[in-house]
């Protein structure tokens, strides 16, 4: 009971209903318990209401207001200081010998409901509130909705030290590890190997061009995939906490938006680590190519599409059905690299139809690292390639490179081209819609069934 209570008050509830909390108690510790939720409503101004049988005088003495009820009839409700004159108006006299609350009791028992004072008295209460006018109700299935979006940073940190409490090595952690080290590494090696054919081909304008614009790609390609696969572990990041965030969320300990607070940060900072190290280490090896601003690019892109695969983990609960999804963010790092091997090996779509190529633009365009990773592409090419492909060709053809690449850029723009300006409005939206749309459904996931149920009995 201590616990259950200590919980509850957690989240500073502004009402708290407590059910027989001294059942089980004896009278020194239920007094003594009732003295201390006095105590507490008086230095804090909370309402507490307590459901009890029997309470010792001095704990009945605590109350400020009674309600008391016989076979569901209300046969007083106000002031208890108040209580003993309305049982007296009605013939009720308590003995001087016995205690107010043990006089009450035995007036509930032993006096029938058909007793006609006890009729007036419950007629009296219906007309002091409703008049005598009978309550209808709306039977409901399930519960109302109700989303609680306020920010409390108390309840995030707290939230966030429970998560790194509980967190242990598992093998899907550990399979997400291998794989992230997998990437890095391969990465490195094909990036490696692209530079030397670079620094190999530099005596040729048009081999060197071609390099550059292939290394672009492959890194693009590359954080692309390390992303997908970095991120994916937060597909998992809900479902086993699922039982106890639900309890919590019902009862209104926190609110929605903290505990997607919490799981994003988290995931954040367990991501953290493998991000910069392949940041830096590709910068490292790319440095003559790439300028330092990819570094705070790379990572900033890593930050806003995060969201994104925390969403893919609150669309359902089936640990089974998790593991399919994540072949989503995979399904669209491969449909990423196809409108970029079209344009290049099959500008007159000969092999691959327009119609199809549209549609594959049109898909990545839902989803957000696509989005992203299209635009750092574009302000790569855009402040830093086009000047240095202006160093390798000749003067004459600059405009003709300039038009090109850029039109290379636009030619693969999901979902369709469109001016860079609207193009970043549409990517920031869309990361927005993605946030609430996470939000809504982590609340759909955790709406607490019905604790009533109405009879259907009139």
């Amino acid at each position: 009971k201590r616990t259950m209570i200590a919980v509850e008050l957690v989240s500073d509830p502004d009402l708290i209903f407590l059910d027989e909390p001294t059942s089980g108690l004896d009278t020194y510790i239920t007094i003594s318990f009732v003295k201390l939720l006095k105590e507490y409503a008086i230095k804090s101004g909370k309402t507490i209401i307590i459901t009890i049988h029997q309470p010792p005088q001095e704990a009945f003495r605590c109350f400020d207001d009674l309600l008391l009820l016989a076979k569901g009839k209300t046969i007083y409700c106000g002031e208890t200081n108040k209580c003993k004159k309305f049982f007296k108006s009605y013939g009720f006299v308590r003995n001087k010998a016995s205690p107010f609350s043990d006089f009450v009791l035995e007036v509930l028992v032993k006096e029938k409901i058909e007793n006609n004072a006890i009729q007036e008295m419950i007629k009296q209460n219906n007309l002091k509130y409703d008049n005598g006018q009978l309550s209808t109700y709306k039977q409901k299935t399930r519960n109302d909705m109700f989303f609680d979006f306020k920010f409390n940073l108390k309840h995030i940190l707290l939230l966030t030290k429970r998560r790194f409490s509980v967190y242990n090595l598992t093998m899907g952690r550990v399979i997400f590890l291998l794989l992230k080290l997998l990437v890095i590494g391969l990465s490195i090696y094909i990036l490696h190997d692209q530079t030397d054919k670079y620094d190999k081909n530099g005596k040729s304008e048009y081999s060197a061009l071609f390099s550059l614009i292939l290394i672009y790609n492959l890194y693009m390609l590359f954080y692309f995939a390390f992303i997908t696969i970095s991120c994916s572990g937060a597909i998992f990041s809900i479902l086993p906490e699922y039982k106890v965030i639900k309890r919590e969320i019902g009862v209104q300990s926190y609110s929605m938006l903290s505990y997607f607070c919490s799981i994003y940060i988290f995931e954040f900072i367990e991501q953290f680590p493998f991000v910069l190290i392949y940041i830096i280490a590709t910068y490292v090896l790319l440095k003559k190519f790439l300028s330092f601003l990819t570094i705070f690019i790379s990572f900033g892109i890593f930050v806003v599409v995060l969201p994104s695969f925390i969403l893919l983990g609150s669309i359902t609960r089936n640990s089974k059905l998790l593991y399919f999804l994540i072949a989503i963010p995979l399904i669209f790092a491969f449909s990423y690299t196809i409108p970029f091997h079209t344009v290049i090996e099959d500008p007159d779509f000969k092999k691959l139809p327009e119609s199809v190529f549209n549609l594959i633009v049109s898909i990545n365009g839902i989803w957000p690292l696509s989005l992203f990773i299209h635009l750092f592409l574009y302000i790569m090419i855009k402040f830093f390639t086009i000047e240095r492909l202006l160093e390798i060709v000749p003067l004459e053809e600059k405009e003709r490179i300039i038009k090109n690449t850029l039109e290379y850029v636009y030619k693969t723009m999901p979902p369709v081209r469109m001016p860079i300006v609207t193009y970043i409005c549409y990517s920031i939206l869309m990361i927005l819609v993605y946030i609430l749309l996470c939000i809504f459904l982590i609340e759909i996931m955790l709406q607490p069934a019905m604790r009533m149920k109405f009879s259907n009995k009139k």
